[in-house]
């Protein structure tokens, strides 16, 4: 009786240290591969819109990015914010920190180049304190409208996380 206890107990032992070992390995390689995945992301909470093609960067103050238009239409793009807040929503934005955009047609299927200071939800500036290859973390604000559209101006936002490259 004590025998087949024994051996009972040596079978659980083996295949207990085994399990234990196939789970630190795996815990091990899921590690390795969530560092070396890039933490940089630009993603817009509704379709339509691209910003991570190629990855905006913080340059001096301001994220340099390039905006594409997903859009079965030509968009207008009229006004764009960035603050240091990934929780803020367009209304946390101050009507002073909206940048106006002159020329900001996006022809369906195109891209554009746009630079937008970021700021701190109280108007001051967030990026320019960062060190070449810090990551800032933020939302980009996009106020668009699509030709004969009788919204006057809708509004995007993306999740940023970008380094600064000077």
């Amino acid at each position: 009786m004590i025998r087949k206890g024994q051996a009972a107990m040596e079978y659980l032992m083996t295949y207990g240290w085994a399990l234990l070992i196939i789970i630190v390995v795996m815990a091990i390689f899921v590690g390795l591969i969530m560092n070396l995945q890039a933490p940089e992301r630009c993603d817009f909470s509704s379709q339509g819109l691209i910003c991570n093609n190629p990855m905006p960067v913080i340059s001096g103050s301001n994220l340099n990015f390039r905006l594409g238009n997903g859009f079965q239409q030509k968009i207008t793009v009229t006004g764009l914010a960035c603050v240091d807040d990934v929780s803020a929503v367009a209304d946390d934005v101050d009507s002073g920190d909206w940048q106006t955009v002159s020329d900001g047609d996006i022809s369906q299927g195109g891209y554009k180049q746009f630079n937008v200071s970021c700021k701190d939800l109280s108007g001051n500036d967030a990026a320019s304190s960062l060190k070449v290859g810090e990551t800032f973390k933020g939302k980009l604000f996009i106020k668009y409208k699509f030709a004969n559209d009788v919204v006057t101006d809708r509004i995007a936002d993306a999740t940023i996380v970008v380094k600064k490259v000077a």
